[in-house]
């Protein structure tokens, strides 16, 4: 007899036919359907979910084969709890300052600053309320990414230049400024260029 890979079941369609299912390709597909790109979740991570998968239908049901509509809904569900895990977790460690200077459009700056503010002060509440239940709650970091290039943008030059500099320092300051009027406990802020 044939050995089948570790992260393949044997599947019964509704058709009566069966044949072995790789649960890794549907794994991607629920990621991409849960607007999770594959790239972003750890390898380890998918190796886990797919080894406890196929050990939920092999050792603990101790199925030779299985209907794909439960494997469709075991997957599904799984895959659902992790990328709403996953974007609450990136939602409250990480603001891309590209990103939201490229959405602020015409109004540039002042659009810009304003979306900053607002958001510093969403990530820093979120923090705080994590850390009144947690009495011991270990520092959470902050990621701020895309300076360089959101600088850049908003000099409106294509590479670095000295005003460049100069709106990037302005921005450092402003976000320094906002952190500190919140004074968020528990709460490291690392910028990234």
């Amino acid at each position: 007899m044939i050995q089948l890979h570790s992260h393949a079941l044997v599947v019964c369609y509704p058709d009566g036919h069966m044949e072995p299912l790789d649960l890794r390709g549907i794994m991607n597909a629920l990621l991409v359907h849960e607007n999770v790109p594959v790239t972003s979740v750890e390898p380890w991570i998918m190796e886990h979910m797919l080894e406890s998968l196929v050990n939920h239908f092999r050792k603990k049901l101790e199925r030779g084969t299985v209907p794909f509509a439960e494997i469709l809904d075991l997957t599904q569900s799984l895959i659902h709890d992790f990328a709403h895990d996953q974007l609450g977790k990136r939602a409250l460690k990480e603001i891309d300052l590209f990103e939201v200077a490229h959405r602020s459009d015409a109004a540039f700056e002042l659009d810009f600053y304003s979306e900053i503010k607002r958001l510093l002060l969403e990530r820093t509440q979120l923090g705080k309320k994590s850390t009144e239940i947690e009495i011991h709650s270990p520092t959470e970091a902050l990621r701020l990414v895309g300076l360089r290039r959101c600088a850049k943008f908003l000099a409106g030059r294509q590479r670095w230049s000295k005003r460049s500099s100069e709106v990037r320092d302005e921005i450092l300051s402003y976000i320094r400024e906002e952190v500190a009027k919140v004074k968020p406990d528990n709460l490291a802020l690392v910028v990234l260029s």
